[in-house]
C-alpha cells in the first residue's frame, strides 16, 4: 500500500524552518536565561566579597590602632620604670628622712615649709651643657636629676636668703634656685611666701652612719 503525500513541497519546508526556528529560540532563551542567573549570582558573589574586604580592612585598621596604642602604654610604662629606678636608686642612696633633715636644719627662725614636691628629670643637670644634656637624653644614658620643689613662708626676704644660704652649703644639693618671693597674707599675719627648687647631687650617697642618724652637713646660718 503506498501513501500519497498531497502536500505542496513548499509548505513541508515552510513547517521545518519554524520548527527549528521555535527550537532555537526556545535554546536561545534557556541560554540567556542561564547567563543572568550567572549574572545575578557573580553580582551576588562580588557584593559579599567587597563587604567582606571592608570588614577585612577595618579589622586591620583597628588592629593597627590597637598595636600603636600597645606601643606608646609600653613606652609609658618603659619610662616610668625607669623614672622609679632612678629615683629609688638615689633614695637609697640618701634616705627621705635625711634629705627632709637637711631642708629643716637649713630655715632659720620664723621660716616654715608648706609643701615639698619631688620630681625625676631624664638627662643632665641643668648646669651641665645643653648640648650634652641632649645628646645624654638620646642615648638613654644617665640616671635622671632628682628635684625638689619647696614652697614655705618666712618673716622677710633676708630669712628666705638665710635659708637658700644654708640650703646651698649641703654637699647633697648641686644647684638652689629661688623661684618667687612675694608678700602675702597667711593665717592673719603679712609674711613672705617663696618657692625654692633644689638640683640633688646626681652621685650623692651617705655613709652608713650618717642614715643611722648622724646631722647632715649644712647647718642654719
Amino acid at each position: 500500500m503506498s501513501i500519497i503525500n498531497l502536500l505542496p513541497d513548499d509548505y513541508q519546508e515552510l513547517q521545518m524552518k519554524r520548527r527549528i526556528t521555535r527550537i532555537g529560540l526556545t535554546m536561545l532563551g534557556v541560554v540567556m536565561s542561564a547567563i543572568m542567573c550567572a549574572y545575578v549570582v557573580s553580582e551576588r558573589s562580588s557584593a559579599n566579597t567587597r563587604e567582606v574586604l571592608v570588614e577585612v580592612e577595618a579589622s586591620y585598621a583597628n588592629a593597627v590602632k590597637l598595636i600603636d596604642k600597645m606601643h606608646s602604654l609600653q613606652l609609658q610604662h618603659t619610662q616610668l620604670v625607669k623614672k622609679a629606678q632612678s629615683t629609688s636608686d638615689l633614695l637609697e642612696r640618701v634616705p627621705r628622712s635625711y634629705i627632709l633633715g637637711v631642708i629643716s636644719n637649713s630655715c632659720p627662725p620664723q621660716t616654715s615649709i608648706s609643701l615639698i614636691r619631688m620630681e625625676t628629670r631624664r638627662g643632665e643637670s641643668s648646669k651641665s651643657n645643653k648640648f650634652k644634656a641632649l645628646a645624654s637624653s638620646r642615648a638613654g644614658g644617665g640616671p635622671g636629676t632628682i628635684e625638689l620643689w619647696i614652697t614655705g613662708h618666712a618673716g622677710t626676704d633676708v630669712d628666705v636668703a638665710r635659708f637658700i644660704a644654708n640650703l646651698a652649703k649641703s654637699e647633697l644639693m648641686s644647684q638652689v634656685d629661688l623661684i618667687y618671693s612675694e608678700q602675702k597674707v597667711y593665717r592673719d599675719l603679712n609674711v613672705r611666701e617663696f618657692q625654692v627648687r633644689l638640683e640633688l647631687q646626681p652621685d650623692a650617697e651617705i655613709e652608713a652612719t650618717d642614715k643611722s642618724g648622724g646631722l647632715p652637713k649644712g647647718g642654719r646660718a
